[in-house]
């Protein structure tokens, strides 16, 4: 396997790998636009994020809780992180850059039903968000119109069975390039377990998606993913179990491989310079 490069939640620009671990937002020496700088690929990776604190809820659900209680602020952090704004600053910054690959982690889509009683609101909610289709849309009014090269559902929660109403969420890894990127194949998969988190009701699992493409007359293979998070011992163990399984999985390509997503991890752990190094040890 050539060398990997990899670019972790930010905008990186390959051929100088001027990369920058910083929040893309505000002004600053990445808003000229990335294609003016003659790099042969641009790439930019972003968390979608779910928009509320899941631990809470799975942490309730499991035991520790009042389960309705926690569902009931959940559906509250999701209102009040008004996805339609946040999706807006996205295709903003895009709009900027111009990345030509996107890797995207944190992908949902949500649909959520709940009456008044027995929970706490006003009026009925109904929540119907696909973070995928959202971000396209709001690509397109601007005048960009990526297409996704890649997709992987990493997961499915589904709570219907438990508060009696839709509760439901899947977590999807996206690739999106701009239409000047040839992709000559495109793969996806789910690290089977024991590479994931049973939670009692339901499976955590994490995957990646990988395409193999052609720009500027050279080829490279890109790789998303997006391990799973946490501090302890178990969950350390876990993700760099899922990364050494994925670096495994690319021993064999030829190209230039550019690892790009929410990697959850610190530059000098193992997971990340096992990775730069690009061998498989």
């Amino acid at each position: 396997m050539k060398p990997l490069i990899p670019c972790a939640a930010m905008t990186c620009l390959l051929g100088t790998l001027a990369c920058s671990g910083e929040s893309p937002v505000g002004p600053s020496v990445n808003e000229r636009p990335l294609h003016a700088r003659g790099a042969p690929l641009t790439v930019m990776s972003q968390n979608m994020y779910v928009g509320a604190d899941l631990d809470a809820l799975i942490g309730a659900l499991l035991g520790g809780g009042d389960p309705g209680l926690a569902l009931t602020l959940a559906v509250g952090e999701l209102l009040a992180n008004n996805l339609e704004l946040r999706i807006a600053g996205m295709a903003d910054q895009i709009l900027l850059q111009r990345p030509q690959v996107i890797a995207l982690q944190e992908v949902s889509a949500i649909r959520v039903e709940l009456p008044v009683p027995p929970f706490p609101f006003p009026t009925p909610v109904s929540i119907a968000q696909d973070f995928l289709a959202q971000l396209l849309e709001a690509l397109a009014a601007r005048g960009l119109h990526y297409q996704v090269a890649a997709a992987n559902e990493n997961f499915t929660i589904d709570l219907t069975a438990v508060f009696g109403v839709p509760v439901r969420l899947t977590d999807r890894e996206v690739l999106l390039v701009s239409p000047d990127i040839q992709v000559r194949s495109a793969s996806n998969g789910t690290f089977p377990c024991p590479l994931c988190m049973p939670l009692g009701l339901f499976t955590i699992q994490r995957g990646w998606v990988r395409a193999d493409i052609r720009v500027a007359s050279k080829d490279m293979t890109i790789v998303a993913t997006h391990p799973e998070s946490g501090t302890g011992d178990a969950v350390t163990q876990l993700r760099t179990a899922q990364i050494g399984a994925l670096i495994d999985m690319l021993a064999s390509a030829g190209d230039p491989v550019v690892l790009l997503g929410d990697l959850n991890d610190r530059p000098r752990q193992p997971d990340v310079r096992r990775a730069a190094a690009g061998g498989v040890s």
